[in-house]
């Protein structure tokens, strides 16, 4: 998988959760499958740029 990190456990996003970010797991708002982060094949499946741009609209809920 790329760039995936070490432990997803340690990943902090900060204490805004609102932060949108690839590695956040949820449901595509676009196909319904559920995803433990964006990949960027999915990313491309839906027309984004990377997998960085799909989470900044975001589309996983």
């Amino acid at each position: 998988m790329e760039n995936k990190p070490d432990k997803l456990t340690g990943i902090r996003l900060g204490k805004n959760s609102n932060v949108k970010s690839r590695w956040n797991s949820g449901i595509c708002s676009l196909c319904g499958k559920w995803c433990e982060m964006i990949t960027q094949e999915h990313a491309k499946e839906h027309g984004f740029k990377n997998a960085d741009e799909m989470a900044k609209a975001s589309v996983i809920k």
